[in-house]
């Protein structure tokens, strides 16, 4: 079976890894129990000991799953901060325009 490349030749690790998940069954479920050893055997590549990993499956009945980064918990960010962070990010349209799309596929 060929296995979908990404369209660009400098492809990170984990897009190989997500293309190659897309349609070798065998190695997706390996991905979601045993990560390290599916990508040791399927790339030949020995992740470091001290990485944390894991792959999670998108359940079928949401459109979109996102994974919010670590809390930082050490107070009160400041007004900078903030403005940093939001970045002037529009939410609302964001999740109008993901809407859109999900709207578009079905």
């Amino acid at each position: 079976m060929a296995f979908p490349r990404p369209a660009h030749d400098d492809a990170s690790g984990l897009e190989l890894v997500t293309a190659r998940a897309t349609l070798d069954r065998e190695f997706r479920r390996a991905l979601l129990t045993r990560p390290r050893e599916a990508i040791a055997q399927t790339f030949g590549v020995e992740l470091p000991a001290r990485l944390r990993l894991k792959f999670i499956e998108k359940d079928p009945s949401y459109d979109l799953v996102v994974v919010l980064p670590d809390l930082i918990d050490d107070g009160a960010l400041s007004e900078a901060d903030l403005e940093r962070t939001s970045g002037g990010a529009d939410l609302w349209g964001w999740l109008g325009t993901v809407a859109a799309i999900a709207a578009a596929a079905d």
